[in-house]
Parts: C-alpha cells; structure tokens; sequence
C-alpha cells in the first residue's frame, strides 16, 4: 500500500510540476519501468517469479535498462517537445494484463 501510495505521489509531482513549469519551456514527464534485471537487483531475482513475468508480459521477455533509457531518451528529446506531465510505462504491456 505504501509503495502505492508514493507511486501516486510521484505522478502527482510529475503533473504540478509540469503545470508549473510548462510556461518556461520546462518539461516534467515520469518514467514508470517494470522490474529490469540489473546487476543490482541480482540478488532479489529467482527463475520461477521472471518465468512467470514473462509469461504475462504481452512483449514475452523482461525488460532491459536499454528500453528504459530509450524511453528516457525519447522523452529529452525534441521529437517530445509537446509532451509534458506524461507517465511512460515502459513495462511491455505487464501493467495491463495484471489489472
């Protein structure tokens, strides 16, 4: 419930930020990332549970940090100079199918 909480927090962030800052030219957008195996995240990870993810993940495979920074890259880039106060999910689709 906590985590939950703070994701909402973030998106909220994100959009009065955005509405803020939007008259400047400034941007504010959230890039919201299912579980990406990394180095870091090694330990917490186990065959069964990234079975499973990619089984219910419409894309068939775990994300990478490279879809992830593509995301990003797109969202600095000038081809999104209109978008503003956007949450990406970059998650191959997880997020719906578990609804």
């Amino acid at each position: 419930m906590v985590y939950s909480g703070i994701k909402a927090g973030v998106l909220g962030i994100t959009r009065a930020a955005a509405a803020e800052l939007g008259a400047r030219g400034i941007r504010v957008n959230a890039v919201c990332p299912s579980a990406v195996p990394t180095e870091g995240t090694q330990r917490n990870r186990n065959a069964e549970r990234d079975a499973r993810r990619v089984a219910s993940t419409p894309m068939g495979r775990l994300g990478t940090v490279e879809d992830v920074a593509s995301g990003i890259a797109f969202l600095a880039s000038d081809e999104a100079r209109f978008i503003t106060a956007q949450a990406l999910v970059v998650d191959g689709g997880i997020t719906f199918t578990t609804l």
